[in-house]
């Protein structure tokens, strides 16, 4: 039988409820031995997140914004009303629920590609309500 081999990367964050969160990707070209700075310079981003992948419309969407052209930094920002208007499962901020989310960027031509994705989990605030 044929491994499935996953071709986005992962990663999962823990967010908590209310704050702004923020994180950045750099994006490379080539492999690990040659890899450069991918010049994003004309390129888009965009962030959903949703409750479950088939869901109509999202939860929460992130600002994306580039921060350096030619160094391939682009950063993600999930702001703090929009994560606040989340129907959150949990009573304490052990208790996490579980959303699903994903990067997509667009070059210069068009073409789009999926460049991260994971779950997002957000923990449910005391203060910030």
């Amino acid at each position: 039988m044929a491994k499935i081999k996953q071709t986005t990367p992962t990663h999962d964050f823990v967010v908590p409820q209310g704050e702004d969160f923020i994180f950045q990707l750099k994006l490379y070209t080539g492999d690990n031995t040659g890899k450069q700075p991918l010049n994003i310079t004309g390129y888009q981003f965009r962030c959903e997140v949703r409750e479950e992948a088939g869901d109509d419309s999202p939860a929460m969407t992130a600002d994306c914004h580039i921060v350096n052209n030619v160094s391939g930094i682009v950063e993600i920002h999930f702001k703090a009303d929009d994560s606040d208007t989340l129907e959150l499962d949990g009573t304490y901020y052990g208790e996490l629920s579980q959303y699903t989310y994903d990067v997509f960027e667009v070059d210069s031509d068009g073409l789009e590609k999926r460049i991260l994705c994971g779950y997002l989990y957000v923990s449910p605030s005391v203060s910030n309500r």
